[in-house]
């Protein structure tokens, strides 16, 4: 219980018992090498062929039982990076979502939180590429406080190739989130889904993503006559019509 409930890690039991001693060799032991971190590119090639855009979000939270914040290593070394001062090692790994090579096709993209930066790129992609409807379905915990990009997201909003919903879940008393929008904009969904369109899911994989294909294929149920929208979403899945990238 003692380190199960608050997640203590090899660290912090050191420090809650000082006196004791642990050679080096067996002290390194204990702490696994660093993993990797892996962000979506929130950029497009096209559009900045020079530079390269990450959303991170900054992890730093308390337990119930331990009072001291926890900071995530990386998200909290990147924090404080001072430009141009700092080097990091990277490297570039193909991911799964691709936008379809016909840019009159639509596409769908929802992406609560930092699951919203790969589709910023999707959208520099389409702008320039003169593309024809593009919906996105956004979800932030409130429009004054993690609004990511939020002044790129409301000019494009204003833009008649472009359909942006948000769902700020704490901007009112009952939650909100995306996969309600869905539903509310089924109509728009579903004219995506009858031209061939691609959905994209990105984000946290808890319950995100099943509550989102959950509310697909209600659509298709509604608006398509599908007795068996789940059948139907997973076909999209194996035509690769609809992907799913979730951590």
């Amino acid at each position: 219980m003692y380190c199960y409930r608050p997640r203590r890690t090899s660290f912090e039991v050191l420090c809650d018992f000082p006196s004791v001693c642990v050679p080096l060799v067996r002290l390194i032991d204990l702490f696994p090498p660093i993993a990797p971190r892996s962000f979506s590119i929130a950029s497009s090639q096209t559009v900045h062929p020079t530079r390269l855009h990450l959303c991170v979000a900054i992890v730093k939270y308390k337990t119930k039982l331990m009072m001291t914040p926890r900071w995530g290593v990386c998200s909290k070394w990147l924090a404080q990076v001072e430009p141009q001062q700092t080097t990091a090692a990277l490297w570039i790994s193909k991911g799964t979502m691709r936008l379809p090579s016909d840019p009159t096709v639509p596409i769908v993209a929802i992406g609560p939180g930092t699951g919203s930066a790969p589709f910023r790129s999707f959208m520099q992609e389409r702008l320039n590429q003169q593309a024809t409807l593009s919906v996105a379905f956004l979800g932030f915990r409130s429009s004054t406080g993690d609004f990511l990009y939020g002044n790129e997201w409301t000019k494009l909003a204003a833009d008649g190739r472009f359909k942006v919903y948000t769902a700020f879940s704490r901007d009112q008393e009952a939650k909100v989130y995306v996969q309600h929008r869905i539903v509310q904009a089924g109509a728009v969904v579903w004219n995506a889904m009858e031209r061939g369109g691609h959905i994209y899911v990105c984000g946290n994989a808890k319950r995100m993503p099943d509550d989102v294909k959950a509310a697909l294929a209600q659509i298709a149920t509604t608006y398509g006559g599908y007795e068996d929208g789940v059948a139907f979403i997973d076909r999209l899945a194996r035509s690769g019509r609809f992907l799913v990238e979730t951590w």
